[in-house]
């Protein structure tokens, strides 16, 4: 008995079809995740912020849970870094809902009111060993912003 493969069986077809299926999950994934989620920034615990070379006074260091944003609030003014585009917002502190020791970044509402882009320059990032810097010049107002992070592996997160 010889088996032949017909139209029906070919298994072609089905991965076609799974590839298919497995695109358009993705794509209605990342659609709903861009079309205005809440993006939460956690607490740091071990930071150190530097503003032209001294240490700030009144200061918080949060993360983002997903995306690779950084957070710093400067006794009442909020610089969000983006590190991938090199890029540094103002935020209006009304943006931001507390919980606990999270911060909220609302979605909805006006960006343009909401973030306003700073002209920044001079962007180190570098990994030093258990930490990160993260080293920028903001041009208009010629101030320098160091940030170290410190990086826990993640096998020894749970360990914390």
């Amino acid at each position: 008995m010889s088996w032949q493969i017909t139209n029906r069986m070919r298994p072609e077809r089905w991965l076609h079809f799974f590839f298919a299926a497995f695109l358009l999950t993705a794509a209605l994934a990342l659609r709903c995740e861009a079309a205005g989620s809440p993006i939460v920034f956690k607490a740091v615990d071990f930071a150190i912020l530097r503003v032209d070379e001294r240490p700030a006074k009144t200061w918080d260091v949060y993360l983002a849970e997903k995306k690779r944003l950084i957070l710093v609030r400067l006794g009442t003014r909020y610089l969000l870094l983006e590190t991938e585009a090199r890029e540094v917002y103002e935020v209006a502190p009304e943006a931001f809902e507390q919980r606990k020791d999270e911060l909220v970044l609302k979605a909805g509402g006006d960006e343009t009111r909401q973030r306003k882009l700073l002209p920044s320059e001079a962007w180190n990032i570098r990994d030093a060993g258990p930490s990160r810097n993260y080293k920028l010049r903001l041009t208009e107002e010629g101030r320098t912003i160091e940030v170290q992070l410190r990086i826990v592996p993640t096998w020894l997160r749970n360990a914390y």
